[in-house]
Order: structure tokens, then sequence, then C-alpha cells
């Protein structure tokens, strides 16, 4: 969970940055932008712990969403200063959000598999924690290459105020975003993510017992 969401969160803080820098997307826009994204997380989670669930494997499923991811993380990567949303951002966008329905639904589903009841909750916590904590990660890394970037070419070809430099700045910052995003996620993050799942999991397919009452979890 840690691993996926330093992905995940840098993909909302750069595209929003290019949505709304490079193409001129309003807030509002951007926000409907990223839906196709969380409709594909919502349809594919649903879709793993309904079906999938007692059939795979938590290390098959969230492996599997790993890579899913990564491949759109790729592809997000190719994107330009003149992309179109239909055929640039939304193939990508639509696979990570796949793929991250997988992650999320099994490695939620498993954190309390084998827990006692009075620690489940506990158990439920530190994953919810480790997710956050991975975000933080993720916008820190990817906002700090971004920033660097515009500002060294700002510096470099001073001229304050200057819509022509302000305008390369902001290219600079959001290019260095994209090799961020490479690098962190569609190379490393990700890949590293199911690299540990497929060593961490057992690939076995967690057993509830239908007679147990009711776990509070977080």
């Amino acid at each position: 969970m840690l691993i996926s969401a330093v992905g995940m969160f840098g993909i909302f803080l750069f595209l929003t940055y290019y949505l709304q820098q490079l193409l001129g997307y309003s807030p509002i826009a951007t926000g409907i932008a990223f839906l196709p994204m969380v409709a594909s997380i919502a349809l594919s989670a649903s879709f793993s712990g309904a079906v999938l669930a007692n059939r795979f494997s938590p290390r098959i499923l969230v492996t599997s969403g790993l890579l899913v991811s990564a491949l759109g993380m790729a592809f997000l990567t190719a994107i330009d200063v003149d992309c179109a949303y239909l055929t640039g951002i939304l193939p990508g966008l639509g696979a990570v959000g796949l793929g991250l329905g997988f992650v999320f639904s099994s490695a939620m589903a498993s954190s309390t598999a084998g827990a006692r009841a009075d620690d489940a909750g506990v158990v439920s916590a530190t994953v919810n924690t480790a997710q956050q904590v991975g975000g933080s990660i993720g916008i820190v890394l990817l906002s700090s290459v971004a920033a660097s970037a515009a500002d060294n070419y700002s510096a470099e070809h001073a001229v304050s105020g200057d819509p022509a430099v302000v305008g390369a700045a902001a290219r600079r910052g959001c290019g260095a975003g994209r090799l961020s995003l490479r690098v962190l996620g569609g190379r490393s993050i990700f890949a590293v993510g199911a690299l540990v799942s497929m060593t961490l999991y057992r690939n076995e397919i967690p057993q509830q017992d239908a007679d147990a009452g009711p776990v509070l979890v977080h």
C-alpha cells in the first residue's frame, strides 16, 4: 500500500500541474479528467473482491495489479505539451486505475487475515497509515524535482515576468516531473512493489471463518 501510494499520488500531483498549466484546464475540468481513473479503481476493486479473491491468492492479484499500473504509468510518461486527453492521457489513467483497484482490494482484504479480532483494528489502521505515508513521499519527491528544474531554468534565462520564460520554465518543470514519474513509477516504484508482493505474500487464498463475528477495522 505504501509503495503503490507513492506512484498514485505522484500521478495526481504531476497531472494536475500538466492539465492546468500546459493544457489550460480549469480546476473543475481537471477534476473531471481524473474521474475515469477513479471509476476504473472502483470497477476493478469490486470485481477483484467479489470474483477473483476466492480464486487467486493476494500474491497473484497484487503483483498483477502493480504490473498493470506500471504499464499505465509508462504510457503516461510519453505525454507532451500538445497531447490530446482521449488518446494520450485517458488510456494511461484507465490502466493505472485498473491495476490499483486490484492492489487496494486485495491488500486491504488480506491485511487482517489471520489477525485476532482485537488486533484487526490496529492492523488495518497501520495499513491506512502506510498508504498516507507513501502518498507524502511521492508528492515530496516529485514536486521537489519538478520545482528545482523550473527554478533552474528561470535563473538561467532570467527575464522576470517574461511570459516566454515562464512558459518554458513550466514546461521544463513538467518535463522533470514526467521523468520523475518514469523513474519513481513506471520503471522503479511499481516494479519494486511487484517484487515485494511476489516475495512477501503467500501464494494461498486467505480463509475466512464463516462463523466468526464482524471485525471492527478502520
